[in-house]
């Protein structure tokens, strides 16, 4: 794990030098075809103390190396006004899908009485992933149709406006209830008919 989260260093600063350099896709497919090889290198060999640790310097080099390709593509298509909150979604669908495989992993290992199962499904999804990858577009998105403003009540949006309304409704509720005080809530409550402007 120590020679994973070094070799990360190293691998985020290569792959970002390269990526403003020549196209990310190509490379995040690149990196996904290698972390496959590396994989199954790793299974193949016998295990030893030299290839566990050849094996955490080189998925290192491949691991977060995916992490400035990915956010570069994100703002080259969206633009970068919210890149904050587009690449903090992709990188929440990453920890869900990292609990889900960690979990079937778990579930597999229990089932099997080994690990091989999992290793052999990570070399498959790597080698789906470079596939996928080599046909993702990098070019900016089509701007999304413009929409007609939302109708909203005193220029607040309809979640808004009915937030307000309910606030008010609840508090109408919760008062004393007189014929007075109804028709007070009853005119404040209702939009198309403001205080002052009931019969």
């Amino acid at each position: 794990m120590a020679l994973i989260g070094l070799f990360n260093i190293f691998g985020s600063l290569i792959a970002g030098y390269l990526g403003s350099r020549r196209p990310k896709t190509y490379l995040l497919s690149a990196i996904y075809a290698l972390r496959g090889v590396v994989i199954t290198a790793f299974v193949l060999v016998p295990v030893s103390g030299t290839t566990v640790v050849a094996f955490g310097g080189a998925i290192g080099l491949l691991w977060l190396s995916t992490v400035p390709l990915t956010s570069g593509i994100v703002a080259a298509q969206f633009g970068t006004t919210h890149s904050g909150t587009l690449f903090g979604l992709v990188f929440l669908s990453h920890q869900v899908g990292a609990f889900i495989g960690v979990w079937i992993a778990g579930l597999l290992a229990d089932g099997t009485g080994s690990y091989t199962v999992v290793w052999w499904i990570s070399v498959a999804l790597a080698a789906l992933a470079a596939v996928l990858h080599l046909f993702i577009d990098e070019q900016p998105a089509p701007p999304a149709p413009a929409r007609p403003p939302a109708a909203g009540v005193g220029g607040l949006a309809p979640a808004g406006a009915a937030a307000v309304v309910l606030v008010v409704g609840a508090a109408a509720l919760a008062a004393p209830h007189t014929e007075a005080r109804a028709d007070e809530v009853a005119s404040i409550i209702c939009v198309l008919h403001p205080p002052g402007s009931r019969p």
